[in-house]
């Protein structure tokens, strides 16, 4: 397929490379599509890290120092809740795992347990 655009070569870890073949298998894509995809979906962050260090680069050494402080300061805020999401999402998807794991059958239009139905009122209501 001719194309306009630009192609590179990149090398990757072979656990890298596993996971994308996989993903593309998964998604009938070829692994160039999937690569391909992954940048365009991260580009838009990279525009804005680059536009960012040209920024930092113009300023003078006095203000990179306090842009320092402010980054390290926010780092400093927003790691330790980082870490909390992450251990979330892992305990989420060990949640699906164990679930996936779960011998019981599943039945379909059955009613719930009895502990779960809730007692009939007693007594009328007129």
């Amino acid at each position: 397929m001719a194309t306009n655009k630009p192609r590179v070569s990149v090398t990757l870890d072979p656990e890298t490379y596993e996971v994308l073949r996989e993903l593309a298998a998964q998604n009938r894509q070829s692994l160039s599509a999937v690569i391909g995809e992954l940048l365009d979906a991260v580009a838009p962050t990279v525009y804005r890290v680059v536009e960012a260090g040209r920024r930092y680069q113009a300023l003078s050494e006095g203000m990179r120092d306090q842009v320092r402080g402010t980054f390290t300061a926010a780092e400093a805020k927003i790691a330790p809740v980082l870490r909390d999401l992450e251990k979330q999402a892992f305990a989420a998807l060990e949640a699906v795992d164990e679930a996936e794991q779960d011998p019981r059958p599943v039945t379909r239009g059955s009613r719930p347990p009895l502990s779960m139905v809730p007692p009939a009122e007693s007594g009328s209501s007129t």
